[in-house]
């Protein structure tokens, strides 16, 4: 398993508001076996299953308390802490692979297989965290996400419900303010 990467450049509109256009990509996978079959060598008949995801997203960021104070035209002292919230939309790119062996439900047999499925859905997501400043301009940055999303099962996967892409994350990141 892979860690999450992503990144996301802020744009402020207001004192308060932000908009925010972000990249993320991640991957999993996991390993499975069945629990009441062997294949003929009386070995375990096993699968490996995966998970990629790319989401495009954009998003409407509103910091909680004010990010900083203009303390004239030309100079401004950003706020040692910013609790933010926000919400967004985007397109997510999946692939969900289930690589290995399988079992036939007619007559029991043991076939390697690879299905597939993969293709673009739409996402929504929200979000909170909070912005700590470092060092002048420099932040570290904790937030937790809910995204939704859906994907349609690929042709090998025939009678199955749709893919639930759903989930929650905790992120921890860098930025600085320019």
């Amino acid at each position: 398993n892979a860690p999450a990467i992503g990144f996301d450049i802020d744009l402020a509109v207001t004192p308060r508001a932000s908009a925010v256009i972000g990249f993320d990509f991640s991957k999993a996978s996991k390993d499975s076996e069945y629990r009441d079959f062997v294949d003929d060598r009386r070995l375990p008949i096993t699968q490996t299953t995966s998970l990629r995801e790319m989401n495009f997203s954009g998003s409407l960021k509103f910091a909680l308390t004010p990010r900083g104070r203009e303390i004239s035209s030309r100079a401004w002292i950003p706020a040692a802490v910013t609790p933010y919230v926000g919400a967004g939309a985007g397109l997510l790119r999946y692939q969900f692979l289930q690589h290995g062996d399988f079992i036939d439900v007619e007559d029991f047999s043991v076939f390697p297989e690879t299905f597939r499925s993969e293709g673009w859905t739409p996402s929504g997501h929200v979000f909170g965290g909070v912005d700590v400043k470092v060092w002048k301009r420099l932040y570290l940055s904790g937030e937790g996400r809910y995204l939704w999303a859906q994907g349609t099962p690929g042709r090998d996967f025939i009678d199955f419900d749709p893919i639930d892409l759903a989930g929650f994350k905790l992120t921890a990141g860098v930025h600085y303010l320019f």
